[in-house]
């Protein structure tokens, strides 16, 4: 359990939970029974803006609850399997995960493109994890950087 803390000024990730597949993972080994609450993870990606606030591997029966997570470049709370798209995991894979209650805001800033607010990865081309829930979180502030790729940007900046 990781619970009551504050997380702040974080070069890379705030909280992580497990690591990405391992052809070894099994549903024995993996991260499962976490309870993450009540946590503050702020500023988080300084060094590494592709970073998570609050970041899971490969795990299943893990529930993300009560934090507030803001003032990052990237995802606030992932699940990520990093499993190839043809690779069926021993077991339930990344399931039964609950995303809930989190408020998240002041996310992506104009600096990343290629995030989401809340994101589970459970799945690919031959296998999908059942069982993972997002709800009843508060989202806001979420700004992406288009504003940079837009034509009226580049024709202004660019030599």
């Amino acid at each position: 359990m990781i619970e009551n803390s504050a997380f702040y000024d974080i070069g890379v990730v705030g909280i992580r939970v497990g690591n990405p597949f391992e052809t070894a993972d099994t549903d024995a080994n993996v991260p499962q029974l976490t309870t993450v609450q009540n946590n503050v993870v702020e500023g988080y990606g300084r060094i590494i803006p592709a970073a998570f606030g609050i970041g899971q591997g490969m795990g299943h029966d893990n529930l993300y609850t009560h934090n507030d997570v803001y003032d990052g470049y990237h995802c606030a709370v992932s699940t990520s399997q990093g499993i190839g798209d043809s690779t069926k995991p021993a077991g339930i894979g990344n399931a039964n995960n609950i995303i809930s209650f989190n408020h998240v805001y002041n996310l992506l800033q104009g600096i990343m493109n290629d995030g989401g607010s809340i994101r589970i990865d459970g799945g690919n081309e031959v296998f999908t994890a059942a069982g993972n829930k997002i709800l009843n979180n508060k989202i806001h502030d979420i700004t992406d950087a288009s504003i940079m790729d837009s034509n009226g940007w580049r024709q202004r900046n660019l030599p």
